[in-house]
């Protein structure tokens, strides 16, 4: 007589593997989520700094980009005006500021940077710093990407 289904063996086995590719799926999941959320925050402090730094030049007024240590996420608007425009930065970077500020802000009214500006992220996904410098004179924001390894 033959028999027909799967024995308790085969069952498990395929449970097991089931269980390993499901776990594989979602840790690479989480880890690629975290990545975009990095990569969107880069673009997205990039792109802010760029416009207020338009403001300051073609409108005259000083703005300003401050970390809020409270909200962990940085606020760009202008000088002693309350803005609505909050940057949260996402739990994966940690971020070193200069001279362990954690009050730090950075004003700019159009005029020559007298000294260069920097901020260094470190990601928990590598050994690689974003770091972004504030270029002498013009203001402009760049991004670089130090290899620490």
């Amino acid at each position: 007589m033959k028999k027909s289904g799967f024995t308790l063996i085969e069952v498990l086995a395929t449970l097991a593997v089931s269980m390993i590719a499901l776990i594989a799926t979602v840790q690479f999941g989480q880890r690629w989520w975290q990545q975009q959320q990095e990569a969107q925050f880069f673009a997205d402090f990039q792109r802010d700094w760029a416009h207020l730094r338009q403001m300051a030049i073609t409108d005259h007024v000083t703005v300003e980009v401050w970390w809020n240590r409270d909200q962990q996420s940085f606020r760009f608007g202008q000088d002693k005006r309350l803005t609505k425009l909050y940057l949260p930065r996402p739990k994966s970077l940690t971020t070193d500021f200069p001279e362990g500020n954690n009050n730090w802000s950075l004003m700019y009214s159009g005029d020559n940077f007298a000294k260069p500006q920097t901020l260094i992220f470190h990601s928990v996904h590598s050994t690689d710093k974003v770091q972004f410098t504030w270029q002498l004179g013009t203001g402009v924001l760049l991004r670089k990407i130090v290899d620490q390894g």
